[in-house]
């Protein structure tokens, strides 16, 4: 058996090709990695393009919102322009009807009866309860008279109908109106007729007229009365105070029924720098309604609202 001698040269020969194996390895873990890296910059690239996209797109939404924004302002000052010019026709409209009015007088609380001549009526309450003299009526046999019914008829609903009288002059209304004070210790009583909002004003402010005669009762030279929907105190109109102090609504008829969790409340909405936001909640029927109103008062500080505040009623 021959032995086989190993000389320095075959070592080297094996170190040389272990080296040569780590080399190749070496290589393949380059070229994977430079492979890694390409496909790295690829998704770089992918994604720095979808970026400068997105930057454009953007800058486009940039530019539509200040345009949008820009509309936004003109349509305001139009809308604004529009509800001013709203108020102002409301405003024109309310004087046409009350000039239409003006020869109108209300006549409440006159007991109805089937059949009757609300004519005759009328002129009864006129020169008995108000002690207007006969010779003032106007007829066919007393052309001389100033007071004279052009129309008189009933309105409304309830079981004792309001009456509007329409004189024929100026002179003959403001002479029936003249004697109102003479029907104060009657259930009988009269006013100017008043569109519907001035109506409301009018009506909202009778408790404090009442009230005001009654601790002044006997006061010499104290004036109180209503003129328009307008509270008139010796002379000096007075702010019905609708805005800071709304008339009170009894709270003592509040519902247990009516939850106070069962409120709902609207979001909060800016609109033409003014904080809007309603509150409502169910009732069963309509007796529940006031005590409903009272509960969303009281509870949602609504007496707070600055705009139209006596419209709640």
């Amino acid at each position: 058996m021959a032995e086989m001698e190993i000389t320095p040269m075959d070592g080297l020969a094996s170190s040389i090709a272990k080296l040569c194996s780590k080399m190749d390895n070496v290589v393949k873990s380059v070229d994977a990695n430079t492979l890694s890296l390409q496909d790295l910059k690829q998704s770089f690239d992918a994604t720095s393009k979808k970026v400068e996209e997105h930057s454009s797109e953007i800058e486009s939404l940039k530019t539509d919102n200040s345009k949008l924004t820009r509309y936004i302002g003109i349509l305001e000052g139009r809308i604004n322009r529009l509800e001013l010019k709203s108020d102002q026709h409301d405003d024109d409209l309310e004087d046409l009807r009350l000039r239409s009015m003006r020869l109108n007088v209300c006549f409440y609380n006159v007991p109805e009866q089937k059949g009757e001549d609300v004519k005759l009526v009328v002129l009864g309450i006129l020169t008995k309860a108000m002690g207007i003299p006969i010779e003032a009526i106007r007829s066919s046999s007393n052309l001389a008279g100033s007071v004279m019914i052009d129309v008189a008829h009933r309105f409304g609903g309830g079981r004792t109908r309001p009456i509007v009288v329409r004189f024929s002059d100026r002179s003959g209304q403001m002479l029936v109106m003249s004697h109102a004070k003479n029907l104060r210790n009657s259930s009988v009583n009269i006013s100017d007729q008043l569109p519907n909002t001035m109506n409301r004003k009018h009506v909202a402010q009778l408790p404090k007229l009442k009230s005001l005669r009654s601790e002044n009762n006997g006061v010499q030279g104290f004036k109180a009365h209503l003129n328009r929907g307008v509270l008139v105190v010796n002379g000096v109109k007075q702010d019905p105070g609708f805005v800071n102090n709304p008339l009170d609504l009894q709270l003592k008829d509040i519902s247990p029924d009516i939850c106070r969790d069962d409120i709902a409340a609207s979001k909060v909405h800016m609109r033409y720098n003014n904080i809007i936001q309603g509150f409502c909640c169910n009732v069963a029927d309509k007796s529940q309604a006031k005590a409903a109103l009272a509960t969303l008062i009281s509870d949602c500080d609504v007496s707070n609202a600055d705009h139209r505040s006596y419209a709640y009623r």
